[in-house]
C-alpha cells in the first residue's frame, strides 16, 4: 500500500490521466457516436466525469489540489460541449454538463473519501516511521 505514495508512480498516474481525457476528448468529439451497453448520452458523460475525477486521488493527495483539478473538470466539459457545436452529427446541450458536472463533483466526493480514508492513514504511518530512532526499526 505504501507504494500509493511513491511519487513514480504518482507521477505515471497523472500522464494515465490526461491520456484518460485525450479518450475523452476524442469519444466527444467523434460524428455521430454509437452508444455501448444501452447506457444513454447523459449516462456516459456522468460516469466519464466521474471516473476522471476520481482519479484525481491517484496522483494529487490534497483535498485543495483535488478540488482545483475537478474544477478543471467542469470547465473542460464545458469547452468540449462547445466544440461539439462545430462537430457534425454532434450537439451542445445543457443536461450534458450538468452530467458532467455532477459526474466531476461525485468523483471528487469518492476522491476524497479515498485520501481520508486510505492516504491519510498511509501518510501518518510513514512519518511515524521516519520519527523512530533508525536503531528501533
Amino acid at each position: 500500500m505504501r507504494l500509493l505514495l511513491d511519487p513514480r508512480l504518482r507521477r505515471a498516474m497523472f500522464l494515465l490521466w490526461w491520456l484518460g481525457w485525450l479518450i475523452i476528448l476524442y469519444l466527444c468529439l467523434e460524428p455521430q457516436p454509437e452508444m455501448p451497453l444501452d447506457l444513454t448520452d447523459k449516462s456516459w458523460h456522468f460516469l466519464g466525469y466521474l471516473a476522471m475525477s476520481a482519479g484525481i486521488a491517484s496522483f494529487c493527495h490534497e483535498r485543495r489540489c483535488v478540488l482545483g483539478w475537478t474544477a478543471l473538470a467542469v470547465l473542460m466539459g464545458g469547452l468540449i460541449e462547445i466544440a461539439q457545436y462545430f462537430v457534425p452529427g454532434r450537439s451542445s446541450e445543457w443536461g450534458d454538463l450538468l452530467a458532467d458536472a455532477g459526474g466531476a463533483v461525485t468523483g471528487a466526493a469518492v476522491a476524497l473519501l479515498w485520501l481520508r480514508l486510505v492516504v491519510a492513514p498511509l501518510r501518518r504511518q510513514a512519518a511515524a516511521k521516519m520519527a523512530q530512532p533508525a536503531g528501533s526499526r
